[in-house]
């Protein structure tokens, strides 16, 4: 996830089905799993602390 944020400064739902670095763990699925369902209220608040 970091480098992903390094490289595009955001981090979108879809970025998670695309990005190699996330498909290769699982993708939206795996990361629905293991952020228990917040994935996307953990994006949002990903993407609103580097704008900040």
């Amino acid at each position: 996830m970091q480098e992903h944020l390094v490289q595009n400064l955001t981090i979108e739902m879809d970025d998670w089905e695309y990005a190699p670095i996330f498909e290769g763990v699982g993708g939206k699925g795996k990361g629905k799993k293991v952020f228990s369902g917040g994935l996307e209220a953990l994006i949002d608040e990903i993407n609103a602390v580097i704008a900040a």
